[in-house]
C-alpha cells in the first residue's frame, strides 16, 4: 500500500506532463491520445481515493 501511495501521484504528474507535451507536438490523432491519458488519470485518481480511504480506515 505504501508503494502505491507514493507511486500513484507521481504517475498522475507524469501523465499530466505527457498531455501537455502532446499539446506542443503536431500529431494527427493527438485528441485520441489525450483522451486515453485523461481516462488513465481518472482511473488512477479513483485508485488514489480508495487507497486513502483504506489508509484512513486502518488508523
Amino acid at each position: 500500500m505504501v508503494k502505491e501511495y507514493i507511486l500513484l501521484p507521481i504517475l498522475l504528474d507524469v501523465l499530466e506532463r505527457d498531455i501537455k507535451a502532446l499539446g506542443t507536438v503536431k500529431l494527427k490523432m493527438d485528441v485520441v491520445y489525450v483522451k486515453a491519458l485523461r481516462s488513465a488519470q481518472d482511473l488512477i485518481t479513483a485508485d488514489v481515493t480508495l487507497l486513502r480511504k483504506k489508509c484512513a480506515a486502518e488508523e
